[in-house]
């Protein structure tokens, strides 16, 4: 096997590992409750309370995110390397 060829299987396996990462990293930060604050019931009072911040995600969950896009740049750069390589021509031939 070529040199270039092992080098991107070798890195298409590493980016499938680090997609399968961020999927297991955001499925066990998903399983954690995020604090909304005060969400529901009536209002004795006519002050609207809302969540401080716009947090509707939690931090890890983002970073699991962040983790598969990382994993799946690498996986289509990967695959257009494999994909775009083109053959070595042969002398009288035209290339297509």
């Amino acid at each position: 096997m070529p040199r270039t060829r092992l080098l991107a299987l070798t890195t298409l396996i590493l980016s499938g590992a680090i997609i399968v990462t961020g999927a297991v990293i955001v499925s066990i930060s998903s399983q954690a409750p995020v604090s909304f604050g005060f969400v529901g019931g009536v209002s004795v009072f006519d002050t609207l309370f809302s969540p401080g911040g716009y947090a509707f995600v939690a931090p890890l969950e983002l970073v699991g995110a962040l983790v598969i896009v990382l994993g799946l740049v690498g996986t289509a750069g990967c695959a257009g390397f494999m994909l775009g390589r083109r053959a070595p021509q042969r002398p009288g031939t035209e290339p297509v």
